[in-house]
């Protein structure tokens, strides 16, 4: 009966934060295009410059509303439930938050700087995604010590290679037309380059932040099966409140030429204040943009929740760039049903389109296997110590014991 709840589990928490992924993935970039593309600002020259969507603005509050949400929740056990935070939680070390806090916030700076559709089409959003397959797991097994069995990592390249089909138009531009291209959106020339990479470059911290949030969530008191783990609502709130101030100590980056939004610090509150009111609806925004940052808020408030739930569930952070593979035919589905700027009902086609349906038939394969292998492997004491010689003193063992963890 454990094994199907376990199972339950699984599927329900990788439900969420896939779809969570998914809404946030869709709304980020209508949000951030929601001004030019719905008429709020136009061309001419009598529009404030700063009647625009900041990027940074979704950071920074991200941040405050996580905070906010999990800190009224952490009051709130604190008042009703004294008991559920205990010693464990106040002595835990602080750096746990603040390098997983600031790893995320670098993340979603070079992610929304890139992720807007005139400067990385939204198709290729979904397929760089999956780089966060090789960072991730990379990253895993420097810190962790983690390595998944030959058949997990088989089936990862697999998956990772599958993708790369879809980038085929990309690197022989050739074989598409360029009005196929400007059709699909994304920056052109040099940029066009350059603004996935930043992209690319954002799964790093993201990978180190799913790393180190593992390593936390599955964190316990003592060594029993029943032994207390670190209380999910009070991480929650010490990574939110990581997120938040090196979002405020960073909002220099905003006024940087050519990556920012900003010409400077009087236009960057301006901006951010504009911000502020269009996002419920006021100075001239529509309620449909108003819609578009409160479903971006929420569902990235989801994801936190859902993610950290199922990394202290599962097997961790490979296993959730795994699952979050699935994201990428369900995205690559919307967005060839849609355009994003305006948005609105456009079936369309391509050679992108072919080869990523050629892509999913062979990720999706693979990725079951994946899900349905042993367990990943991980050397323990124990292990060492089956491997002494049984006919050696104790002085003996301990030197050989010592040395093969130190080659280890």
């Amino acid at each position: 009966m454990v094994r199907y709840e376990k199972a339950l589990l699984t599927i329900g928490l990788g439900s969420l934060v896939i779809f969570s992924r998914i809404g946030s993935l869709v709304l980020v970039p209508l949000w951030i295009d929601s001004t030019s593309c719905n008429g709020t600002v136009d061309n001419t020259s009598t529009v404030p410059s700063y009647r625009r969507i900041d990027t940074f603005f979704i950071v920074v509050t991200q941040g405050v509303t996580n905070t906010l949400l999990f800190g009224i929740l952490l009051l709130s056990l604190l008042v009703f439930f004294p008991k559920k935070i205990t010693e464990f939680e106040w002595k835990y070390p602080k750096r746990q938050f603040l390098i997983p806090g600031t790893a995320i916030t670098i993340s979603a700076i070079l992610t929304c700087a890139a992720l807007s559709g005139k400067r990385t089409a939204p198709y290729l959003i979904s397929v760089l995604s999956n780089f966060n397959i090789p960072i991730t797991f990379v990253i895993r097994f420097i810190i962790l010590r983690k390595r998944p069995t030959l058949k997990k990592l088989l089936c990862a390249i697999v998956v990772f290679l599958s993708e790369l089909m879809c980038l085929i138009p990309s690197i022989f531009p050739s074989l598409e037309t360029s009005s196929q291209h400007q059709q699909d959106g994304g920056a052109q020339g040099v940029a066009g380059v350059l603004w996935p990479l930043c992209f690319i470059s954002s799964m790093i911290p993201f990978g180190l932040t799913n790393t180190f949030n593992e390593r936390s969530v599955q964190k316990s008191a003592g060594n029993t099966s029943e032994a207390k783990r670190l209380n999910i609502i009070f991480f929650l709130f010490g990574y939110s409140l990581s997120q938040l101030i090196a979002a405020v100590v960073l909002f220099w980056v905003d006024i940087i030429p050519g990556f920012g939004n900003a010409s400077g610090i009087s236009d960057l509150f301006q901006t951010w204040w504009f911000n502020a009111q269009c996002s419920i609806g006021l100075a001239g925004c529509s309620a449909t943009q108003a819609s578009y940052f409160s479903g971006m808020v929420w569902c990235n408030i989801i994801a936190d929740i859902g993610i950290n739930l199922f990394l202290r569930f599962t097997e961790g952070a490979n296993y959730l760039v795994m699952l979050l593979t699935i994201r990428t035919p369900l995205l690559f589905l919307f967005w060839t049903l849609f355009r994003e700027c305006p948005f609105y009902w456009d079936p369309h086609a391509n050679l992108s389109t072919y080869l990523s349906i050629g892509a999913i038939a062979l990720m999706l394969p693979a990725m079951y296997i994946y899900n349905t292998g042993d367990p990943e492997h991980m050397k323990t004491s124990s292990e060492t110590d089956a491997r002494k010689p049984l006919l050696a003193n104790d002085k003996t063992c301990d030197r050989y014991g010592s040395n093969v963890h130190d080659i280890q």
